[in-house]
């Protein structure tokens, strides 16, 4: 769907949060780390819950709009390969080192 939710649904017990991520196709439940469904007093803490795990789950991975991060970086050294600065008589030259990753 390309959209990514989240909701709370009332149970017997309270409320439950329930998110989708945008790679997905169904919800999920928000769980504690043993596989338990967590039960919240209000729906609005539910959601909230499920809409922060959301957050976290998805921003490490989909941190940009779509351009390649190759486009990004060559914008970004145009702006920092400057030419000399000339100051008081003096010329200061700035070298880059490049550093392997």
């Amino acid at each position: 769907m390309n959209h990514s939710a989240a909701t709370s649904e009332a149970r017997l017990g309270g409320y439950i949060g329930k998110f989708r991520p945008v790679w997905a196709a169904t919800f999920r439940n928000v769980e504690d780390r043993d596989g338990n469904v967590l039960y919240f007093k209000t729906a609005f803490e539910a959601e909230c819950v499920a809409w922060r795990i959301l957050y976290a789950l998805e921003q490490p991975i989909m941190l940009r709009s779509g351009d390649r991060v190759e486009s990004a970086k060559q914008d970004a050294e145009a702006i920092f390969d400057l030419p000399p600065i000339r100051t008081k008589g003096r010329v200061i030259t700035i070298e880059r080192k490049r550093i392997e990753a």
